[in-house]
């Protein structure tokens, strides 16, 4: 097991020196093709970057909205059912005293109003459930779209980073293909005069 670890630790060592040769081997035009290349990636990464944290920024917003939104309704359906509660007790304390002669018939209507006061209670339960799951679903909407709209934003800057590195290396080829040009022509002025002379004037 050894042996194969120094094996594969000389073959990856190898390969290394193999690449950085490449590297040192490339023409100038070659390196910089890649570093053009590797700059635009790094710009392409660190707007994902930037988005992905925009993005977390929003589900981190959206989930704190829904948790204050969920207890503003509980906050709301307690003073509401505590109100409701309070009138019940005045009002039944309203009954006693004046059918206070009668005293059955204000314990049957004393009953009478809790179960009401029950009934109301638990209406109002199921409708802030309700409400908060509205609330909830909404704001994952929300969430949702603006997500959407950030990776939308997202893939129009990097196409527009795209089209600018396409013209970029556009520009570097066309400047080597200039270059080879006058590199060839610096290298044979004699061929190129003799051939120009000879369309001219019909002799070397």
């Amino acid at each position: 097991a050894q042996t194969k670890v120094s094996k594969a630790n000389a073959d990856v060592e190898k390969k290394k020196a193999e690449a950085e040769k490449k590297k040192e081997d490339r023409s100038w035009w070659e390196r910089a093709v890649d570093a053009v290349s590797d700059f635009f990636e790094g710009l392409r990464e660190a707007v994902s970057a930037i988005f992905d944290a925009l993005k977390e920024a929003v589900k981190t917003i959206i989930e704190a909205a829904k948790q204050l939104a969920s207890n503003l309704i509980d906050l709301a359906r307690d003073a509401i059912k505590g109100l409701i509660s309070a009138f019940a007790e005045a009002l039944k304390a309203f009954v006693q005293l004046a059918l206070a002669a009668f005293p059955e018939i204000a314990d049957r209507i004393c009953g009478l109003i809790d179960n009401v006061v029950q009934r109301v209670q638990e209406a109002i339960d199921k409708l802030a459930d309700a409400l908060k799951t509205a609330v909830q679903a909404m704001l994952d909407l929300l969430g949702s779209a603006i997500n959407a709209l950030l990776s939308a934003y997202e893939f129009i800057i990097n196409g527009i980073l795209k089209v600018i590195e396409g013209l970029v290396l556009i520009w570097i080829k066309i400047m080597e293909g200039i270059a080879n040009l006058v590199k060839a022509a610096l290298g044979a002025p004699s061929q190129f005069f003799g051939q120009a002379s000879e369309e001219l004037l019909g002799q070397d």
